[in-house]
């Protein structure tokens, strides 16, 4: 049995070997998290110093409860691990040192059998509680079905199209109402079902598939600092965002995690729905979705499509820099990050939010340049592409340019100062590269503000007539192209029409 009982126990070693390719730093992360709350049943105490479950307090005054008296049905049934007492609903499935909890069922949480008779009663509580919910007529924070901390077991469906309960005799209701706040869900299913006022799934994790397909959330729905391991549907049919279909509730994904594909298709975001902070971390689909002016995808995180190894539909690895001539353009996964930064831009075109259509203007050129072999994007226009983005941050930064001047103007200064040898003067020499880098503004201001060059300097210069003209024609374009980039940045960040 572990002796560890807070995160900040473990080694730095130990840390590191619990990581394993399921259970990334990121899992731990949240695993530690959840076990900072403390979700065993802990001990109810009049001074306020509770622990477990009786320190996790829900609804409003004077009808303020805790989770223990929530589950107190499970009082007598209690699981001992980790040095502490656990419900069956609350039972990790590890330690945190990542020791299996294997007592109440020997292969974790990953597989359980739902025809086992022990699984059908655990799902039999869940589908009473939400029962109850939905019965009770009101709309107080504290009426839905109290899942936080709850960790359910690999490969729950409670979709619409799962109606069968056998054990109670009782069909999931049509709307569900719960908190299900630091849950711990593998794979789930919820789709085709209708989620009540106050739904929240804040700081929940999500397995390898979570599944909110044609859901429909009545007013909110809370999906902020919550962990998406795998790939997440929420999409929506078609005509979801048509007529009396349409439905607009604020949906809330401040700091989530996404670490594989989730799709957005044809959801409404009402008012307040905000994306701040929220990490993407492989291709986002906002296909036909409709936005409410206020949506923030402020400090919002998209990981860009490898630049290195691409990965063809087939799985087929190849390098960037090899042209193939197989792909299906459709399916180049550059492509699809394309388009889908495309639609975001147009949305925010759309909503006039100039500062939000920059950020996807710039992602959607940054994944342009990584379709390898498409006719339409040859070489030489990702490469100008790429030049772009370093020059002035693809539009967005008129420090950048400003930078470039500068140091384009200490280049052909070090340049003059050299060519001139034994008459070389740092004075004349940066009068010179000041003089023909903008002419003919320039060289009326460098001769206000530093006079006529010495003209000594200037006939050593023209012992080199080729190379100096050849420095001043190149200088003087490229200042040019720089002054252009600058002033259209702050056109951009200004809104200057």
């Amino acid at each position: 049995m572990s002796k560890i009982t807070k995160p900040s126990d473990l080694t730095i070693e130990q840390k590191n070997n619990r990581i394993t390719p399921d259970k990334n730093e990121l899992y731990w992360e949240w695993f530690d998290a959840w076990w900072e709350q403390d979700f065993s049943w802990g001990e109810k105490k009049e001074n306020g110093e509770s622990t477990g479950l009786a320190r996790h307090k829900y609804g409003i005054q004077p009808h303020e409860r805790n989770l223990q008296d929530y589950w107190q049905k499970e009082s007598e049934n209690l699981i001992e691990f980790a040095g502490r007492e656990w419900t069956r609903f609350h039972l990790p499935p590890h330690d945190l040192e990542g020791n299996l909890e294997t007592k109440w069922n020997k292969h974790g949480l990953s597989f359980v059998d739902w025809e086992q008779e022990k699984w059908i009663n655990w799902k039999a509580v869940i589908i009473l509680k939400l029962q109850r919910a939905s019965e009770i007529k009101s709309d107080a924070p504290d009426t839905p079905a109290q899942f936080t901390g709850v960790c359910f077991p690999n490969d729950l469906d409670l979709s619409r199209d799962e109606t069968t309960m056998s054990a109670i005799g009782k069909k999931l209701p049509h709307t569900l109402h719960l908190n299900a706040n630091f849950a711990q869900f593998g794979n789930v299913h919820f789709n085709n079902r209708e989620f009540g006022k106050h739904t929240s799934f804040a700081n929940a994790q999500f397995g390898h598939w979570a599944n909110f397909t044609n859901t429909k959330f009545t007013d909110t729905a809370g999906f902020s600092n919550a962990y998406f391991r795998g790939s997440a549907f929420f999409s929506n049919k078609p005509d979801a965002t048509k007529g009396n279909n349409r439905n607009h509730p604020a949906m809330y994904f401040n700091n989530a995690h996404f670490e594989s594909r989730v799709d957005f298709r044809n959801r409404n975001f009402g008012e307040r729905s905000s994306f701040y902070k929220t990490k993407f971390l492989a291709l986002s689909e906002f296909y036909g979705c409709t936005f409410h002016q206020d949506i923030s995808f402020d400090e919002s995180y998209f990981k860009m499509v490898e630049f290195g190894i691409l990965k063809s539909v087939d799985g087929k690895e190849i390098a960037w820099r090899e042209k193939s001539t197989n792909w299906n353009e459709s399916n180049h996964p550059a492509y699809k990050y394309q388009k889908a930064f495309q639609t975001l831009r147009l949305q925010m075109e759309k909503l006039r939010d100039h500062g939000q259509e920059l950020k996807f203007a710039k992602l959607e050129m940054q994944a342009r340049e990584r379709r390898v072999g498409s006719k339409d994007v040859p070489c030489l226009v990702r490469w100008l592409s790429r030049g772009y983005g370093l020059i002035s941050d693809y539009g967005q930064s008129a420090l950048r340019p400003f930078l470039w001047l500068i140091g384009f103007y200490i280049i052909a200064s070090v340049i003059y100062y050299t060519l001139a040898g034994e008459w070389a003067s740092p004075g004349a020499a940066m009068a010179t590269a000041f003089q023909y880098s903008l002419p003919p503004v320039s060289t009326f201001a460098a001769q206000f503000f530093a006079g006529e060059v010495d003209q000594s300097f200037i006939n050593a210069l023209l012992d080199h007539p080729f190379l100096t003209r050849f420095v001043m024609v190149t200088h003087g374009v490229i200042s040019l192209a720089l002054v252009f980039f600058l002033l259209l940045a702050l056109k951009r960040r200004f809104q200057i029409r």
